[in-house]
């Protein structure tokens, strides 16, 4: 979630032919799970 989270400049830098900024950091608005299994942790 962190990693979501945090802006990319790192990434457009490693890859510098990139066209378009990456927008999308900071707190996440709306998140929708799959249910897959790494999510289904139950706890007691």
């Amino acid at each position: 979630m962190l990693n979501a989270m945090k802006p990319k400049n790192e990434v457009a830098e490693l890859y510098p032919d990139t066209v378009n900024e990456w927008k999308c950091a900071g707190k996440i608005e709306t998140l929708v799970e799959d249910q897959a299994p790494k999510v289904l942790i139950h706890t007691p």
